[in-house]
C-alpha cells in the first residue's frame, strides 16, 4: 500500500505545547504517527479520499493531548465530513507520576486513559459536534462502565455546561468487548441503554 510518510512542518499553533499533538489517522492496523494536525489533516486526505478508507484508529492522548482538546477541532470536523468510523485505544499515561508506580501502563492506566478521552470528547462537545461518527472505545470503555451513573448525574445536574446539546451523544458509542467482561460490567452500562 503506498501511503505518504508521517507529516512534519510546523506545528499547529495551538498545540505548541507538545511536538506531537497527536497519533494519528490510521488505517486499521496499521499505525502512523503524525507530528501536527496539518500533517494528520493530509494523512486523513490521502486515506479517505485517495484510498477510500473508512475507519481510523486514534490513541486516546499524545503527549498529554486528548482527543477532546480544542487543538484537535480540525481533525475531528474532517472526520464527521467523512462519517467515518473511529476507534480509540489507550496509549501511554502522561501522568508522570505512574513511571513511580513501576506498574505496567494495561493494569490501570489504559483504562483510565480510555475514560479521560471519553470524558474530554464528551464535555468538550466533540460527540455533539459529530454525529455522523461512530465512535469504538476498546477494553470495554476502561473504567467508563463503573461511571456511567457518574456520568448521566453530572449530565442530568448540569454540573458542566452545555448539557442540552451532549443530549444522548454516549448513547451513541459502541464498546469494543474482546477485553474479558462479565455480565456485570455490560449491566453498568444501563443509564446509556435503556
Amino acid at each position: 500500500m503506498d501511503v505518504p510518510p508521517p507529516a512534519g512542518g510546523p506545528h499547529y499553533p495551538a498545540c505548541s505545547a507538545s511536538p506531537n499533538p497527536l497519533v494519528g489517522a490510521c488505517t486499521p492496523g496499521v499505525l502512523s504517527e503524525t507530528l501536527s494536525v496539518e500533517g494528520a489533516l493530509r494523512e486523513l486526505e490521502y486515506r479517505l479520499d485517495v484510498l477510500k478508507l473508512d475507519s481510523v484508529v486514534l490513541f486516546s492522548n499524545a503527549r498529554g493531548i486528548y482527543l477532546g482538546d480544542a487543538c484537535v477541532r480540525p481533525l475531528f470536523a474532517e472526520l464527521e465530513r467523512h462519517a467515518v468510523v473511529v476507534f480509540v485505544h489507550p496509549t501511554a499515561s502522561p501522568d508522570a507520576a505512574a513511571r513511580t508506580l513501576g506498574l505496567p501502563d494495561s493494569l490501570i492506566d489504559f483504562t483510565t486513559d480510555t475514560t479521560r478521552a471519553v470524558a474530554q470528547l464528551h464535555y468538550g462537545d466533540t460527540f455533539a459536534r459529530t454525529p455522523s461518527v461512530s465512535y469504538i472505545f476498546s477494553h470495554v470503555g476502561g473504567t467508563i462502565p463503573y461511571l456511567a451513573t457518574r456520568f448521566s448525574i453530572v449530565d442530568a445536574m448540569r454540573v458542566i455546561p452545555g448539557a442540552e446539546e451532549r443530549g444522548d451523544a454516549l448513547r451513541r458509542l459502541y464498546w469494543d468487548t474482546a477485553c474479558p467482561g462479565t455480565p456485570l460490567i455490560y449491566r453498568c452500562f444501563g443509564p446509556w441503554l435503556a
